[in-house]
């Protein structure tokens, strides 16, 4: 496993045929997140998934960030990992205009991007809330989710 501009490569993992969204299930932004993407997504190409998932546990390469608190959205995507903006960025790139026209977030020099990125991540519990109960996601979308 190489880590490369954000991103690392994966020669252990099997093929995933979907990109996978891994996230806090606490966290009320990250559901809100959530629920704004499977809005989004027509096409119905992303999974998501919570990071204490059983497919969270069978990638190898998520290792380092199933430990809590969690601190970052994690994407899943073509054997690859991506983090932080560089996450946020690549999901906006599956989605058509006008979404796609925030891709250009990833010319701003990424120290800058993340720094943003995680003081709303460490301030999201203060800011939006936590629950203890992650919301059950139903009918169409229950297939969306992997545990």
């Amino acid at each position: 496993m190489e880590l490369l501009n954000g991103m690392v490569r994966s020669n252990q993992t099997k093929v995933l045929n979907n990109p996978i969204i891994f996230f806090d299930d606490n966290c009320n932004l990250c559901n809100r997140f959530v629920r704004l993407l499977i809005k989004l997504d027509k096409k119905r190409i992303l999974r998501y998934s919570y990071f204490h998932s059983q497919v969270a546990n069978q990638i190898p390469e998520l290792k380092e960030y199933l430990i809590p608190p969690y601190q970052t959205v994690v994407l899943f995507a073509e054997q690859k990992i991506y983090i932080k903006s560089d996450a946020i960025i690549k999901v906006i790139n599956y989605f058509n205009y006008p979404w796609k026209i925030f891709s250009v977030l990833k010319y701003i020099p990424r120290k800058y991007r993340d720094r943003f990125y995680e003081l709303i991540a460490n301030n999201r519990y203060k800011i939006f809330g936590r629950i203890d109960n992650c919301p059950v996601y139903q009918g169409d979308y229950s297939k969306l989710f992997l545990h």
